[in-house]
């Protein structure tokens, strides 16, 4: 077990047993917090990652799974932590933390809203991001899990819709029982985006698919969210996922608690939103679906070629049809023009590159497109609405 971490004992029935633990001597002055999330799920997982980031060896961390609404109450009169991260999903386990009189912060996606101060993520924008993966690879027809109850699952939704809203697109809205009523999936319009609330049940779609003969990604391309690699690769095709950045979530929790247990009057509630990561692509989308030839050349060769610097003027030279009605249908099809649709390839080369390099500004111009730094960076900011180094700051751990 790393450094400054302890793990609680349970019983045989998974009960935590906190009265029972004896904790081991530790130095008064360090601070001492519990870290209470499932940890069967790759998400909790990725948190915890960000915490310990956060944490280094300045923090003494006892990670548990959640427990009864007690436990907070329990931990501080019997181990004397002095601050706790958690996943607190109703507010009767908001309460019982509120009770304990420590500081505590929320990382559950579950409340509307609550007491506690909590960090989750964009969950709208990373409907955005799906939505616009699968129109990017083509899709015209579109559906979402649908979910009701006031959580992260409804926000992921609601993200998805609007983009394709914005598109001009609808999404059907696939009932909370879709996995019962294989006839509902038989029944939508092919070739189809889903988006699924989460990786799970993003697994759950492409195995239904698989079991009623229908091809994936050839007729359902599958979107899941969270990025848990042991899931996503498990499936053949391979889950794409969008990454919500929990790592980000895990480290900004870490600091909020620092702040609320250095301060000496207690500050409002606090939410914080950290935006998405990114889409890892994998099979699960790998196709185009273009029926229109002409266009199916042009988004090939703005995909080849738009970090090259090739303009619309390049683009429509080679496709032997005149540029107003290659744009008018290409405007038609995918709900952009070509030259948004060359900005938004680029922009997305480089969001890859801020997040999986080190490379200098001057070298991301360069390599998307963009010319030079400065012309890179203002284009940037207007489009993202934070300058690049903040971007890359935002959406990683270093």
């Amino acid at each position: 077990m790393p450094p400054g971490f302890t793990h609680q004992p349970r019983s045989l029935h998974g009960e935590p047993m906190v009265s029972q633990v004896v904790v081991l001597a530790r130095t008064p002055s360090v601070p001492f917090v519990a870290v209470i999330v499932p940890m069967g799920y790759g998400y909790f997982r990725e948190v915890l990652r960000g915490i310990g980031r956060y944490a280094g060896r300045r923090w003494q961390l006892t990670i548990q799974e959640p427990g009864p609404d007690t436990v907070i109450r329990e931990m501080r009169t019997t181990w004397g932590i002095t601050g706790a991260i958690g996943v607190f999903n109703n507010h009767k386990a908001e309460q019982g933390a509120l009770d304990a009189r420590v500081p505590c912060v929320n990382v559950s996606g579950w409340l509307a809203d609550g007491q506690l101060p909590r960090v989750r993520p964009n969950d709208e924008a990373v409907g955005r991001l799906a939505a616009e993966h699968l129109m990017g690879r083509g899709y015209r027809h579109f559906a979402h899990m649908e979910a009701r109850a006031p959580d992260f699952r409804v926000r992921r939704q609601s993200g998805f819709v609007a983009a394709l809203a914005e598109a001009g697109h609808a999404s059907i809205a696939l009932a909370p029982d879709w996995e019962r009523t294989p006839a509902l999936v038989k029944s939508l319009p092919r070739p189809i985006g889903v988006l699924a609330y989460d990786d799970r049940a993003g697994v759950h779609m492409i195995s239904l698919c698989l079991q009623l003969g229908i091809d994936v990604p050839g007729e359902v391309a599958v979107v899941g969210v969270d990025n848990d690699s042991a899931i996503c690769a498990v499936p053949a095709p391979q889950l794409t996922s969008v990454d919500p950045a929990a790592d980000m979530v895990g480290f900004e929790s870490a600091r909020l608690l620092d702040q609320l247990m250095t301060q000496k009057r207690r500050r409002r509630v606090q939410t914080i939103v950290v935006p998405p990561r990114a889409v890892v692509a994998r099979a699960s989308t790998d196709m185009v679906h273009i029926a229109d030839p002409e266009l199916s050349r042009v988004a090939r060769l703005i995909r080849e070629r738009a970090c090259l610097g090739v303009g619309v003027k390049g683009v429509v030279a080679g496709c032997g049809v005149s540029r107003r009605t290659l744009e008018r249908r290409f405007l038609k099809h995918f709900g952009r023009t070509i030259r948004d649709e060359v900005h938004r390839v680029q922009f997305e080369h480089a969001g890859e590159m801020l997040l999986n390099t080190d490379r200098k500004m001057s070298d991301i111009a360069e390599a998307c497109g963009f010319g030079d730094a400065r012309n890179f960076m203002t284009r940037f900011r207007k489009k993202m609405g934070v300058p690049p180094g903040r971007f890359r700051k935002q959406r990683r751990l270093r």
